[in-house]
């Protein structure tokens, strides 16, 4: 099993087991850049299409800490078209995503995939208007330079330096690009316009050399997934056993209110018998705060492990 596929399989499992959650949704957005970064373009749009049609129907909370993303694949839907010589639907999804997202960091990446189907359509003016555009969208900043790229994806680059103006002369602008782990490349930046200070590019990634798959397989073994279950289990039942306790506690409560306002037994007894029913109720507060606790404890042990294991394939396959 290649690392793609074990990648696959795993965003998968998480989708399964736990299908509310923040992570299926991320998840699910994943398994469509596996797609994407394997050429498998139709699968890895219907896989968007699926992260985009299941936020919608989430609570409002939820949307809040999803939109990113949301934003991320429906970017995601145009730029797959794209990568896919697909430029009618790739012009109609990217400028859907432009409409509705217009600050996003995605944003100005969408005006230069506009900008570069025209081209190749030999659309000159309207890919000059594209481009032009390139760099106008707010919001980019800091966040868009930390853009995590799927591999096999664009890097694009866009450099703005005021004592460059060699746009008139229709010259070019060298850099160089260096990684942190050493890989290095020689890039040449085109002016955006006549006079110009800002200079743009892009360089297609590839993935590097292959890794053993051992240890991405073992972040969700045959062992890790029974223990997921079990903890799953046993944090239901706490569940179940806290709602089966609320309704003893309930009617030990009307039990005790009964025996107080009944005329029999009277004096001593009467006091004793409350008495019970208060015991009872106590211990049965503490027995649901206990099982509540446990219930807690095992949910916690799940999404910790959970989280581990998502964070540990995110950078397994950002390597």
């Amino acid at each position: 099993m290649n690392d793609k596929e074990t990648a696959r399989k795993l965003y998968l499992t998480i989708i399964r087991l736990y299908p509310t959650s923040d992570y299926a949704l991320r998840a699910l957005a994943r398994v469509g850049d596996v797609y994407r970064s394997d050429r498998q373009y139709l699968q890895a749009v219907d896989f968007y299409r699926k992260v985009a049609a299941n936020y919608s129907r989430l609570e409002r909370e939820q949307q809040e800490r999803l939109e990113e993303v949301h934003v991320r694949v429906r970017y995601m839907i145009g730029a797959t078209y794209y990568d896919q010589k697909n430029y009618r639907l790739a012009f109609g999804e990217l400028r859907a995503f432009i409409q509705h997202f217009p600050d996003s960091k995605y944003a100005n990446v969408a005006y230069f995939l506009i900008g570069q189907s025209h081209l190749v359509n030999k659309n000159y003016r309207a890919a000059l208007g594209a481009f032009e555009a390139v760099g106008t969208a707010q919001g980019a900043g800091e966040q868009a330079r930390k853009t995590v790229i799927a591999p096999g994806g664009t890097l694009y680059i866009q450099v703005r330096d005021p004592d460059m103006r060699t746009a008139a002369q229709g010259q070019m602008v060298k850099i160089q690009l260096k990684t942190t782990r050493g890989d290095m490349e020689t890039l040449l930046l085109k002016p955006k316009g006549i006079g110009s200070d800002v200079f743009v590019s892009n360089i297609k990634t590839r993935l590097g050399s292959p890794q053993p798959t051992a240890p991405l397989e073992g972040m969700w073994s045959a062992e890790v997934d029974t223990e997921f279950n079990r903890s799953l289990k046993m944090a239901a039942e706490f569940a179940k056993r806290v709602e089966e306790l609320e309704i003893e506690r309930e009617t030990a409560k009307a039990q005790m209110v009964r025996i107080s306002k009944d005329p029999d037994p009277k004096g001593e007894q009467k006091l004793e018998a409350v008495s019970k029913q208060k015991a009872l109720v106590a211990r049965l507060s503490k027995n649901i705060l206990d099982s509540n606790d446990r219930s807690k404890l095992e949910r916690e042990k799940v999404y910790s492990r959970m989280d581990g294991a998502f964070s540990g394939i995110e950078t397994f396959l950002a390597e």
